[in-house]
C-alpha cells in the first residue's frame, strides 16, 4: 500500500491541473516583462581611464618591493581622492547637477585592474549623457587637483568616457531576468503539483488506486456529461448515427466489456454467480455500474438478474422506470412469490430480469441477515447464470457486510476525485474482515477514454 509520489502520478496531476500549471509558469514571466518594460529604470555605464605614472624618484631608484608597494599605495590614495568632496563639489557645480555628494559618490566606482597603474573611473546613471559628462569631468578635475595636492604631474587621461560593452543598459539584464522568471515559474508550478499530490485525499490515478487498496483493478469507466441510463441506451440504439466507434456510448460499452472480462477471470475456476456491488461512500455511481454491467452479461446470452438490495435509498427502479410496490423485502418476508416481483427488462439487443428493493422495511439489516435471504439466494442460483446485487455504501451501513458473506464475490466501486482514500481503505478492511471473496475494484468517472481505442 505504498503511497509514494511517482512520475506517473506527477504526470497525471500535471495533465489534470494543466491550466494552473501554465498559469504558475507564465505569470512570473509576464510580471517580469511588465516590470522591465514599464517600471525598471535602465542604468547606463560609461568609463574613462587614468594613467598614474611613476614618480621621478621611483624611476631613478631600483625597483624593489618597497618601491612597488609605494606605487600601489599611491594608486589607492588617488582612488580615495577621486571620491573626495574636493573633486565631487567641482563636478557638481560645473555640471549643475541636482544630486547630493553621497548620491554622486555612489554613482562613481574607482577600479584598479590587476594592480596596474591604470585607474578605471566608471559612472552608472540612468541618463547616458549625464554618465559621460560626469566621467569626463571627474577625470579632468582630478588631474588638475592632484598636481596642486601632491605637487606632482603624473596623471594622464588615457581614454575619455565611452559606452561599456555594446552600449545597452547594464541593468536590468533583460535576458537573464526573463530566464530567471521562467525558472521561478517552473519551480512554482512543480511546488503546486507536489503540494496537490501531498494534500490529495481522493483517488485520481488507477495505479495508485490498485496499489493502495491492494486488490485487482477490474477496469475504469469514463465520465461523460450524460448519464448512461437505460432510457438513453434505448435512444442511442435506435439512432444508427450514435453507434460511431468514438461516441460516448461505444466507449462506455467497451469499457464495461473489459470489466466483464476481468470479472470472468475470477469466475472461470469458481462457481461464482452472485456478485455484490458496493462502494465506500455514496455518489460513486455503483448503481449505474451494476445496471450496465448486467447488460453486458445479458448481451452475451447469459440469464442475468439485477437485485436492488439497497433497502434504505433504492434507485434502480427509477433508472428502469419500474414501480417499487413489490420487491425483495416482500419476498424475504414471505409476503409475495419471487415470480410475482420480477420485472422483465426488454432492451433492443438483450433481456434481463430485475428485482427491486420493495417497500422499505424497518430493519433492513436483519432482513438481509436472515435464513429467508440465504434461501432466496440459493434458489435463484438455479434460475440465473449471473446475479448482480446493488447494496448500500459499506462505510455508511452494515448491509453490504452481511451480503458479502452471502454472495460469491464482491466488487468495490470507487469514483475519480470523489472517493476518499481513507474511506476506501476502511471499506477494503471491512470486506476482508467479513471473510467474503473480493473480486476487485472498478474506477468510475475516469478521463482515460482514449486508452481504449487506437
Amino acid at each position: 500500500m505504498n503511497e509514494g509520489i511517482d512520475m506517473r502520478r506527477i504526470g497525471s496531476m500535471i495533465k489534470q491541473k494543466l491550466f494552473w500549471v501554465l498559469t504558475y509558469i507564465i505569470t512570473p514571466v509576464i510580471l517580469m516583462f511588465l516590470y522591465i518594460t514599464f517600471l525598471a529604470t535602465p542604468i547606463y555605464q560609461k568609463s574613462t581611464q587614468i594613467l598614474v605614472s611613476q614618480s621621478e624618484e621611483s624611476q631613478r631608484s631600483h625597483l624593489d618591493v618597497q618601491t612597488i608597494q609605494a606605487d600601489l599605495q599611491l594608486i589607492n590614495t588617488y582612488s580615495t581622492i577621486i571620491l573626495s568632496p574636493r573633486i565631487l563639489i567641482q563636478v557638481q557645480e560645473n555640471l549643475n547637477l541636482n544630486y547630493t555628494l553621497d548620491e554622486l559618490s555612489n554613482m562613481i566606482e574607482v577600479r584598479n585592474a590587476n594592480n596596474s597603474q591604470v585607474i578605471d573611473l566608471v559612472v552608472n546613471n540612468s541618463d547616458p549623457r549625464a554618465a559621460e559628462e560626469i566621467a569626463d569631468l571627474t577625470a579632468k578635475v582630478f588631474a588638475e587637483e592632484i598636481s596642486e595636492i601632491m605637487r606632482v604631474d603624473n596623471v594622464t587621461i588615457l581614454t575619455e568616457a565611452q559606452y561599456s560593452g555594446t552600449g545597452q543598459p547594464i541593468r536590468p539584464q533583460r535576458v537573464v531576468m526573463m530566464v530567471l522568471s521562467l525558472f521561478v515559474g517552473i519551480c512554482l508550478a512543480f511546488a503546486y503539483i507536489f503540494i496537490k499530490l501531498i494534500l490529495q485525499k481522493t483517488f485520481v490515478d488507477t495505479d495508485e488506486l490498485e496499489k493502495m487498496l491492494d486488490m485487482p483493478l477490474l477496469g475504469g469507466i469514463s465520465s461523460f456529461p450524460e448519464e448512461i441510463t437505460f432510457q438513453n441506451r434505448e435512444k442511442k440504439n435506435s439512432d444508427p448515427s450514435q453507434k460511431d466507434k468514438n461516441s460516448d456510448y461505444s466507449i462506455i460499452t467497451e469499457q464495461f466489456k473489459l470489466v466483464r472480462a476481468s470479472i470472468d477471470f475470477s469466475r472461470r475456476n469458481q462457481n461464482m454467480k452472485t456478485i455484490m456491488v458496493t462502494s465506500p461512500e455514496s455518489g460513486t455511481g455503483k448503481s449505474t455500474i451494476t445496471l450496465n454491467l448486467a447488460v453486458t452479461y445479458a448481451q452475451r446470452g447469459e440469464r442475468t438478474l439485477v437485485i436492488d438490495a439497497d433497502m434504505r435509498r433504492p434507485t434502480l427502479h427509477k433508472q428502469l422506470s419500474k414501480n417499487n410496490d413489490n420487491g425483495l423485502s416482500n419476498v424475504v418476508l414471505g409476503e409475495e412469490n419471487l415470480e410475482n416481483c420480477i420485472h422483465n427488462i426488454v432492451l433492443k439487443d438483450c433481456e434481463l430480469s430485475f428485482l427491486s428493493s420493495g417497500p422499505l422495511p424497518i430493519n433492513p439489516n436483519d432482513l438481509l441477515d436472515s435464513h429467508q435471504m440465504v434461501k432466496l439466494l440459493t434458489g435463484i442460483k438455479e434460475q440465473y447464470d449471473v446475479i448482480l446485487i446493488d447494496t448500500p455504501p459499506i462505510n455508511v451501513v452494515s448491509d453490504a457486510l452481511v451480503l458479502s458473506n452471502l454472495c460469491d464475490g464482491s466488487i468495490l466501486a470507487c469514483r475519480y476525485q470523489k472517493t476518499v482514500k481513507k474511506k476506501a481503505l476502511e471499506a477494503v478492511k471491512k470486506l476482508r474482515l467479513s471473510g467474503g471473496k473480493i473480486i476487485g475494484v472498478i474506477f468510475n468517472g475516469t478521463n482515460d477514454s482514449d486508452e481504449y481505442y487506437y
